[in-house]
């Protein structure tokens, strides 16, 4: 996935109130699960989401 991507989903999860299917689909990602799943296989992932 791309590190862009990624790292404007993490913005988006920590200054707004948005759902991680919004932020997925935002963010060009097709699958909420998708995006929960690499955060989650990240080393500093957080248990936000």
């Amino acid at each position: 996935m791309n590190q862009k991507r990624l790292e404007k989903a993490r913005n988006l999860l920590a200054e707004t109130d948005m759902r991680i299917s919004e932020i997925a689909y935002l963010v060009g990602i097709e699958s909420p699960r998708n995006l929960a799943n690499t955060f989650s296989r990240l080393p500093d992932h957080s248990n936000r989401i």
